[in-house]
């Protein structure tokens, strides 16, 4: 039952505006990609000067959010701006 509840919070959470639930950090990356069509964790690391570990913990935040989806998976994983 606490996971549905979780899960039914994500997806509360995720209609609402983005920008209210992010960190200070987390915004940046998110106003970052939105210019990009297909990213990597190391093309956010590039463009940003943020720490590669808070770039993947945004990430994460945004997959769960469902705002960005993952592209493969390991170290060739890329992401893009759900649709």
């Amino acid at each position: 039952m606490p996971l549905k509840q979780a899960e039914a919070a994500i997806d509360l959470m995720s209609n609402e505006n983005i920008e209210k639930l992010l960190s200070e950090k987390q915004l940046i990356i998110w106003k970052f990609i939105q210019g990009l069509e297909v990213f990597s964790t190391g093309d956010v690391v590039a463009g940003t000067d943020i720490p590669r570990p808070t770039i993947k913990q945004a990430l994460d935040v945004l997959l769960r959010f469902k705002r960005i989806e993952r592209i493969g998976q390991g170290r060739g994983s890329r992401y893009r701006i759900a649709e």
